[in-house]
């Protein structure tokens, strides 16, 4: 069951981010609880019961959901963000918190979805390994004078195949991710940082052959009312 929901958050990451870019901006407290606002494309037909089912989970309440041209926005609060996966919408997410009175490390991984590959190559028959396919007779019709239909059916020139993909290259598909932290940054990977803030912009096209996103931070822990 945990590796179905796995999988289908998965499918859920690749669908968001083929969308165009996903956007969360969070706020986490020392004890680990937190607010978060989500904004992303749907697709047609998504309602906004459909997305509060999608996004409450037991430690995860939807606060606000809005859908404004095919744009969702949904604002959230948590009890636990290294329980933040029991949402089926962050369910491949994996969260920890660790550290002591002084300092914590928030530790967020993604995994990658990966488009299956295509096999362009076609199978051998027993017995056909060497024999050639036999020319179409729209080939034949369309070979030039002097010209073998085997000859028109060659492959594409170096320069043909870097125009095909020139064509074919993809766009960015961003996820920005903005976090304001209850004390000072320590130490980060985050694209960008500023006081108790850190911003994480990830092209997925950056994160080829990597199984996964790692956001990490490091901050101070700010001393309770009371204590010196």
């Amino acid at each position: 069951m945990e590796k179905l929901a796995r999988r289908c958050a998965l499918l859920t990451v690749a669908l968001v981010v083929l969308s165009g870019c996903l956007t969360v901006d969070a706020a986490l407290k020392a004890d680990g609880t937190g607010t978060m606002t989500v904004a992303y494309e749907v697709p047609p037909g998504v309602t906004i019961d459909a997305l509060r089912k999608f996004f409450e989970g037991p430690h995860v309440k939807v606060e606000s959901a809005q859908l404004k041209n095919q744009t969702a926005v949904l604002k959230l609060a948590f009890a636990d963000v290294t329980k933040l996966n029991t949402s089926p919408f962050f369910a491949a997410l994996t969260t920890t918190l660790t550290g002591d009175a002084g300092t914590k490390t928030l530790v967020a991984k993604l995994p990658i979805p990966r488009p299956p590959k295509k096999d362009q190559t076609p199978k051998a028959t027993p017995g056909k390994a060497d024999q050639k396919a036999a020319p179409t007779k729209a080939a034949e019709q369309k070979a030039k004078p002097g010209q073998t239909p085997e000859q028109k059916q060659k492959p594409a020139t170096g320069g043909e195949t870097a125009t095909a993909k020139k064509a074919e290259k993809k766009p960015d598909f961003d996820i920005r991710v903005s976090l304001t932290l209850p004390g000072a940054v320590v130490e980060t990977n985050a694209t960008e940082r500023r006081d108790a803030q850190v911003h994480w912009t990830i092209h997925l096209q950056d994160l080829e052959g990597k199984p996964e996103a790692v956001m990490s931070v490091t901050f101070k822990v700010p001393a309770k009312k009371g204590k010196s």
